[in-house]
């Protein structure tokens, strides 16, 4: 099996003396050579440890005169392969894991059998040759012992395909470790680690579709990391401690399921999130933490599926009351790992900003106004910021309630008040509200645009200016809440016409509301369209540079 081969055992002195490059040297080299993540590295790691096999076969002294592979050397190639994060590397990575075990058991069986042979020796030439031996295979067989390190690193190059087929492999190869260790090798157990490379390879798996016999079906790759937990806390109840969950194993799941695009990944997120959060009371050490709550909260915004299909009823409500518990579980524990920050809030604010139902742009100005009072409860740290107002404007400007336009104001001045300043995207948030915002006795759109857009024109601050999308808005809103008959309707289209070409403000936005918003001989009056010309005939290159210097190439 491993004894012929020539290798370079012609180029050693096969004296006592240690050869003058030995095993270290070796490992250094091919240590180096793993990190690089090429191909080429792998292949050269590869052919230098086919050298150091064959030149450790050639040595039938048993000597030491040569450098003999040892488990380090067979992990540095593993891990070389495993970095390519190729098909053929995992590949390759597993063969020489199969190489190595194989090398391993020829060891052990031929030095138990050179150790029978010492005691059974006719003469005193048949014990030496016999001893010689049993040297030669002890060092392999010492050596070469297969480890979890390298199984892991099989493992992880399989897992890093994030493939179907990937992960079935390593799960493969997580077997295998477990089958061992119910042999007697107890020290290639999974332990956590070993679980936790499994459970984020599914997480990060991108390919939950297999093939069988003609017919595609689904695969949840969420679920299988959810049941490789399962099996970890039935390892730990049962007497193992080796693989105890920790935050991690929870943080994996939770991530897959953030992953996932099935119907209720929401609320398996949030699920998976509060077995960790309980986990707490059996190990301290295991807890949320706000990045793990962050990315729920954010997975109810996106979770819109879920919320057409009423899988998940009332997601906003339901991700409040995520930063509710865990606002609580700071409280109990003074754990500030646990405590919601100004990016958790702003998720809450987001989901009831998506909603677009009637209440819920209060329920957005609610929860901001409880952060504008965080500072005088100790939580200076989740203090509104901009993003939190313009959320929250924004909650108004699409919720087309009555009074939206006046609500979006107002927070617009508190927003001025808390931050110091705004920009124009902060403005138009107001000019978008007005735009939506239906008309009614209580309510004057059409005055507080009015009043927003001269603000912004006044500015000093080139920051606050009206851009293309204000002169878009002011259009929708003109069209929107003068009556046709108004005297000053058409006059008021032109001088927004006028300022916008001299703010340089012509986009194709702009161009949009007009046509969608005044009549048509205006809108060929003032583009200076030719008699029989159709709207689309109008190309925004052929206008004045002048009309357009302000706004991107790409609008």
């Amino acid at each position: 099996a491993f004894t012929g081969g020539n290798g370079g055992a012609g180029k050693h002195n096969r004296s006592n003396a240690k050869p003058l490059v030995d095993t270290v040297v070796y490992n250094a080299v091919l240590s180096a050579l793993a990190r690089s993540g090429e191909r080429r590295s792998a292949q050269q790691a590869d052919e230098l440890l086919r050298q150091m096999e064959d030149d450790a076969d050639a040595d039938e002294e048993g000597l030491d005169t040569v450098p003999r592979p040892d488990i380090s050397s067979y992990t540095s190639v593993i891990y070389a392969w495993a970095n390519t994060e190729t098909v053929e590397g995992a590949q390759r990575a597993e063969a020489l894991l199969d190489r190595l075990v194989e090398r391993y058991e020829y060891a052990v069986k031929e030095r138990d059998n050179a150790i029978s042979a010492v005691k059974n020796a006719a003469s005193k030439m048949e014990k030496a040759e016999a001893q010689l031996k049993r040297k030669r295979h002890s060092l392999d067989a010492k050596g070469l012992k297969p480890d979890s390190v390298c199984y892991a690193s099989v493992m992880r190059a399989y897992t890093k395909l994030r493939t179907l087929d990937g992960m079935q492999k390593a799960e493969t190869v997580m077997q295998r470790m477990e089958d061992a260790a119910r042999s007697g090798n107890e020290k290639l157990r999974p332990g956590t680690n070993s679980f936790n490379t499994i459970i984020f390879g599914w997480a990060n798996c991108r390919n939950p579709k297999t093939s069988e016999a003609n017919t595609v079906t689904s695969f949840s790759t969420a679920q299988r990391a959810e049941d490789i937990l399962n099996h970890m806390i039935q390892l730990y109840e049962g007497g193992y401690g080796a693989a105890v969950p920790d935050s991690r194993s929870f943080s994996g799941v939770i991530q897959a399921w953030v992953h996932s695009k099935e119907p209720g990944a929401a609320l398996r997120a949030r699920d998976a999130l509060f077995r960790q959060d309980d986990f707490n009371a059996i190990d301290d050490s295991v807890y949320v933490d706000v990045s793990n709550l962050n990315a729920v909260l954010k997975k109810f915004g996106e979770d819109n599926s879920d919320v057409k299909n009423e899988i998940v009823d009332d997601a906003a409500e339901l991700s409040e009351a995520l930063l509710e518990r865990m606002i609580v579980r700071y409280q109990e524990s003074g754990n500030k790992q646990t405590l919601p920050n100004i990016f958790s809030y702003n998720r809450v604010l987001n989901n009831y900003a998506k909603v677009r139902r009637e209440g819920y742009a209060q329920k957005a100005e609610d929860l901001l106004t409880r952060m504008e009072a965080n500072e005088n409860e100790g939580y200076s740290n989740v203090m509104p910021d901009d993003v939190s107002y313009r959320t929250c404007m924004n909650a108004w400007a699409v919720s087309k309630e009555v009074g939206s336009a006046e609500k979006t104001e107002a927070l617009l001045k508190r927003y001025i008040e808390m931050c110091g300043m705004c920009s124009s995207n902060g403005f138009n948030l107001v000019l978008k509200a007005c735009a939506t915002s239906p008309p009614s006795d209580g309510s004057n759109p059409f005055g507080v645009a009015v009043k927003i857009f001269h603000q912004m024109r006044d500015s000093d601050d080139p920051k606050v200016k009206p851009d293309h999308a204000s002169y878009s808005y002011m259009f929708i809103i003109c069209n929107k809440h003068l009556p046709d008959n108004h005297t000053q309707r058409l006059q008021i289209f032109k001088k927004l016409f006028r300022e916008c070409c001299e703010d340089g403000m012509i986009s194709s936005f702009v161009v949009d509301a007009m046509r969608n918003s005044m009549p048509r001989d205006l809108f060929d009056e003032l583009f200076k369209l030719k008699e029989n010309a159709t709207v689309d005939d109008l190309v925004l290159n052929d206008l004045p540079a002048e009309w357009r210097r302000n706004v991107p190439d790409r609008l």
